[in-house]
């Protein structure tokens, strides 16, 4: 599945501070680059933090299971968001776990997984289905 030219699952990294730490080539490379990236976290390595892109903003878009806005999260060195949807197969579900699991068996650091799912929603506003439908029925 891909929405707006990214791949589902996708996952994303934020240091402690809530910055974006990029770990593709561009927006656009395969999100294969996390089973490797995760593992080696480390605090003691410097990582490429553009600039406009934090933990805080991208949280502010969601909301909990109980309609409310994402807003704190707990204290970590790093944090894995990973975007996810329950409808789109195996895939999603292999990805999930093995990010998560790398994520808790990293002993360099501690990482606090996200998890956004990505799903239909009965919250969601008018219009929003039908544009995530539009989205994700075009043709390559």
């Amino acid at each position: 599945m891909e929405i707006n030219k990214q791949g589902i699952p996708q996952g994303a990294i934020y240091d402690k501070n809530g910055n974006y730490i990029e770990y593709k080539l561009s927006d656009n490379t395969c999100n294969a680059g996390l089973f490797h990236f995760i593992p080696a976290l480390d605090t003691t390595i410097s990582y490429n933090k553009p600039d406009n892109l934090n933990l805080k903003g991208e949280l502010n878009k969601f909301n909990d299971l109980n309609d409310n806005k994402l807003n704190a999260v707990v204290p970590a060195d790093f944090y894995l968001l990973i975007y996810y949807t329950v409808w789109s197969g195996k895939l999603n579900k292999d990805h999930v776990k093995i990010w998560e699991d790398a994520a808790k068996k990293n002993t360099n650091c501690n990482i606090k997984v996200i998890k956004v799912n990505m799903d239909f929603q009965e919250n969601w506003e008018e219009g929003y289905k039908e544009k995530i439908k539009q989205a994700t029925s075009k043709k390559k």
